[in-house]
């Protein structure tokens, strides 16, 4: 896809994020909790968003050379879809969960072996894409810039869902 195209395809996610947004602010009592509550319509789009991006790596033959990145979305939609709890006494990201003796050895094992694929899936890609990444960057690579707009909505995604569990929103994840 050209840069053009890829611009353009961002500026169409980008209007629509921004409809779902204001879309969803006026929603109160139980039409906003169907929308942003556990397994809600959003966390389900982004489920189904997630799994449309493997799909694409899929079809176009890039899954198995672009590896660790089809890890790492796998991961994200299985993240986003609650697995890391559904299976083990608590989260595997918690580290209660690693010293707590309700969780049994076997859940801490299979934890942590989640734990170091992740950390090993990460660092294969820090060193095979730093360079390029960017290097993309700097040449004004939409790709590029794409992932660096993804890298930065995760982070402030995070951010804003611990701090809006923290505030007791509605609809946001407990911490």
């Amino acid at each position: 896809m050209s840069n053009r195209l890829t611009w353009m395809a961002y500026g169409i996610v980008l209007v629509l994020l921004a409809v779902l947004f204001v879309a969803t602010m006026p929603l109160t009592g139980d039409a906003r909790e169907l929308w942003l509550k556990e397994w809600g319509i959003v966390e389900m789009a982004s489920a189904l968003g997630y799994a449309a991006c493997i799909l694409l790596l899929i079809f176009r033959r890039h899954a198995l050379i672009l590896w660790p990145f089809t890890v790492m979305i796998t991961f994200f939609m299985l993240r986003e879809m609650d697995l890391d709890k559904q299976f083990t006494t608590m989260g595997i990201f918690k580290s209660r969960f690693y010293i707590s003796p309700e969780a049994g050895l076997v859940e801490k094992l299979a934890g942590g072996a989640v734990l170091l694929g992740l950390v090993v899936t990460g660092v294969v890609i820090l060193r095979r894409y730093t360079r390029p990444f960017l290097s993309g960057l700097r040449t004004g690579s939409a790709v590029a810039w794409g992932g660096a707009a993804g890298l930065r909505g995760t982070g402030g995604g995070q951010v804003h869902g611990r701090s809006a569990a923290q505030a007791g929103c509605p609809g946001d994840r407990p911490q």
